[in-house]
């Protein structure tokens, strides 16, 4: 990155096209994976850069700085962009002189650099939170598992679910995943980002929400699920799965919950 002498900082967010991609278009509440480099508006270094490591970063737009989300929103899958992203869109103008100065004098990176940044983005994958019918080319494989644990599954593959609990279906003890149909597209690794479409039922008979109704997968880290659910680990994309779980206590200001059972179609694997 070079820096055009005497130039000041744009005060608000500032995205150009550098790269026009043909894939999937990203909403605001979707998921990419990019490789990216960060400066500091005038910074002579990076303070952070995918290419190092040589794999691109996951994560829900959600889930990162409000430049970010709002500058990624709209662009497609194969788009390589620049941002330049005021203090108010990113980490704040808190410190902004001592960052620099640390930079400068090569001092150990801040993890939340101040001040405007600017970052080069390359959205190597990604869809948009209103992803659906990644299963319906899966091969059925688990109708006799789900039906002997006391559950019935309706919805064409494809197409949205729901899930029943028979009246005398077992509570789970444990977590369960059991794969009704399984899909041909990558496996869902221990660092996998996962977007998925699910709804459920809890064994008191009240419901969680469903996405397919609100037209919004959800995004799962499996870095943060995998001790929850380890039996995602080797599920390939374009499945559709069942999850059982069992009751939660409460803890502190925790509530606990009953136990449940979810239907979930493995969407988009990242």
């Amino acid at each position: 990155m070079t820096w055009k002498k005497g130039a000041q900082a744009p005060k608000n967010l500032t995205v150009k096209t550098l790269t026009q991609g043909t894939g999937a278009e990203i909403d605001a509440a979707g998921a990419v994976k990019a490789h990216y480099t960060g400066w500091q508006w005038d910074g002579a270094e990076p303070f952070d850069t995918s290419f190092k490591t040589g794999a691109p970063v996951a994560f829900p737009l959600e889930n990162v700085i409000q430049g970010w989300k709002c500058g990624l929103a709209g662009h497609h899958v194969g788009d390589r962009v620049v941002m330049s992203i005021p203090p108010e869109l990113a980490y704040g103008n808190k410190a902004a002189q001592d960052a620099q100065a640390a930079q400068a004098g090569g001092a150990q990176k801040r993890q939340n650099p101040a001040g405007t940044l600017v970052f080069v983005v390359e959205i190597v994958d990604g869809a948009s939170s209103k992803i659906s019918g990644s299963s319906a080319t899966a091969t059925m494989e688990g109708e006799e598992a789900v039906s002997q644990r006391g559950m019935t599954v309706s919805g064409e593959l494809g197409q949205p679910a729901t899930i029943s609990i028979g009246a005398d279906a077992a509570q789970p003890t444990q977590s369960e995943i059991i794969v009704l149909a399984r899909g041909s597209g990558p496996a869902i690794t221990e660092s996998s980002t996962i977007m998925m479409n699910v709804a459920g039922n809890f064994w008191d008979g009240s419901r969680p929400s469903n996405t397919w109704e609100q037209q919004a997968a959800e995004t799962i880290s499996m870095a943060q699920a995998q001790q929850t659910l380890p039996g995602l680990i080797g599920v390939p994309e374009g499945s559709r799965i069942v999850v059982l779980l069992p009751p939660t206590q409460a803890t502190g200001q925790q509530q606990g919950t009953p136990a449940s059972a979810y239907v979930m179609d493995v969407e988009k694997v990242l």
